[in-house]
């Protein structure tokens, strides 16, 4: 498969999407929504707050990750897609009470980054706190809900990825099969 053509797929589909819903910019933390933007695999551990992030504009090729801070070093290693200056450790004061919006500091500099100077942010999720700290930290830029959006980019898949959904599911019939002999 050509996963450097199916990020390419992803990054130019995305983009159209937010010009089509007038976004200026997203910043996503929801792992399938992470893992479309940039190809960022998630980091499993055992616990429910968020660890990660990813800033995209409508303008810019290029994005910033934000990855769990023990993760960071590993990220820049593998991720040779996503120049390593642009993988950051994730403040994780985000999700905290009381983080205040100087916690999203990184978040807005990475915004500012990629050429957002002011406009319309998708988000698709977050604590009420963390929503309300992006708010502030948007200094009047509207924040709207892109859970929609994403959701429709995400459903449609180049051949490549269809191909690669289908040598998956037959991996998974094979072991199975196999699991019940």
């Amino acid at each position: 498969a050509d996963f450097e053509g199916i990020r390419r797929f992803r990054g130019q589909r995305l983009r159209k999407a937010m010009r089509g819903a007038e976004l200026d910019a997203l910043v996503v933390f929801e792992y399938a929504n992470c893992r479309y933007a940039a190809g960022l695999r998630p980091l499993y551990a055992p616990n429910f707050q968020v660890r990660q992030a990813v800033v995209v504009t409508a303008e810019s090729d290029e994005v910033v990750v934000f990855v769990h801070l023990d993760d960071t070093p590993h990220r820049r290693k593998t991720m040779h897609w996503i120049r390593p200056e642009n993988i950051r450790e994730f403040p994780t004061g985000v999700v905290l009470e009381g983080g205040g919006v100087e916690a999203l500091a990184p978040i807005g500099g990475a915004l500012r980054q990629l050429g957002f100077m002011g406009g319309r942010v998708g988000t698709d999720m977050g604590t009420p706190n963390s929503l309300a700290n992006l708010r502030a930290l948007l200094n009047g830029s509207e924040l709207v809900d892109s859970n929609a959006m994403l959701a429709g980019v995400r459903a449609v898949k180049s051949p490549d990825e269809v191909t690669l959904m289908r040598v998956a599911s037959t991996v998974v019939d094979e072991a199975m099969a196999k699991a019940r002999t």
